[in-house]
């Protein structure tokens, strides 16, 4: 780690609870059910994970980082604890991996606007903390008001989540909201968990579209449901797929930070399969400009 990315590392739990304590969003009879949510993703994360990460990502596996935040909030700690710059940097000096494409960062639209709105947008920082910002308007059928409850026991299949709540007459709605946010806050989490565990230096799509497929690999392979976005990160997640499945774990490692030696052919796939023509195609693929993924790209 170099000195200027451990000036914004955090590996401090004591301090993370402090964090917590002063600035969650969460009042203490949510924070349980999302801290579960929380382990939950560990877990899965962790068995999935474990063999390809280093010691330190293992680490950050068996604690809890999340913070769940005021949009207000979220948007401070950005001005005031990140990288300036705003930059990637390039793993290897004098070797970029998509030429002279500099990827800074995106925006995604979404048309599931009918869905419960359970936080308003997330980053992550370099203390690898995923910071997830919560909406606080929620009011439930008896009137409570607040954040969104969300309970690990609602990571379940659609099958088992229709089973549940067939029988029922009433309270269907908030249980519809229990088990969509659970879900949604899971994959926020798992998200900006692996982001955590990437090589912050390599190129935005790449790392996204890695982050995108392995959400969707993990949640599928615990029958939690698929997680697909509605929009062409989609595309570039089906990309990184089938990527994965011709260079096999070899280019997790490398996506990790913990590959041996000086990976020619993985650096070869990356450069073949995310070519800054192919990443606007798949991106801009389609007559619907909703689904489309808009990058910042500088050319130095």
């Amino acid at each position: 780690m170099s000195d200027q990315e451990a000036h914004y590392y955090l590996d401090s739990q004591e301090t993370r609870d402090q964090l917590r304590v002063e600035l969650s969003a969460l009042p203490p009879a949510l924070y349980e059910g999302y801290k579960g949510i929380e382990d939950k993703v560990n877990a899965a994360l962790s068995k999935r994970l474990d063999p390809l990460i280093t010691d330190q990502g293992r680490a950050l596996l068996h604690s809890n980082q999340t913070l769940f935040l005021q949009p207000a909030d979220a948007k401070y700690i950005r001005s005031h604890w990140t990288n300036s710059e705003g930059r990637e940097i390039d793993l290897y000096p004098g070797i970029s991996l998509l030429g002279r494409q500099h990827y800074i960062n995106y925006y995604m639209r979404t048309s599931r606007s009918n869905s419960p709105k359970a936080f308003e947008g997330c980053l992550v920082w370099r203390g690898r903390i995923p910071i997830v910002c919560i909406d606080v308007d929620y009011i439930s059928s008896d009137g409570t008001e607040g954040p969104y409850p969300a309970s690990p026991e609602w990571l379940i299949s659609n099958a088992e989540y229709a089973e549940r709540i067939n029988s029922l007459q009433f309270g269907k709605y908030d249980l519809y909201t229990l088990y969509y946010v659970s879900k949604q806050i899971a994959n926020t989490v798992m998200h900006e968990k692996i982001h955590g565990l990437q090589d912050p230096h390599l190129p935005s799509p790449v790392i996204e579209a890695a982050a995108y497929y392995l959400v969707d690999e993990i949640f599928r392979a615990n029958d939690w449901g698929a997680q697909l976005t509605g929009t062409n990160m989609d595309l570039l997640s089906k990309q990184f797929g089938g990527l994965l499945r011709q260079e096999g774990d070899d280019l997790l490692r490398f996506i990790f930070g913990t590959y041996d030696s000086y990976p020619y052919p993985v650096i070869n796939a990356i450069q073949t399969a995310f070519s800054p023509k192919i990443i606007d195609q798949l991106s801009k693929k389609g007559f619907f400009k909703s689904r489309w993924i808009e990058w910042r790209v500088e050319t130095p």
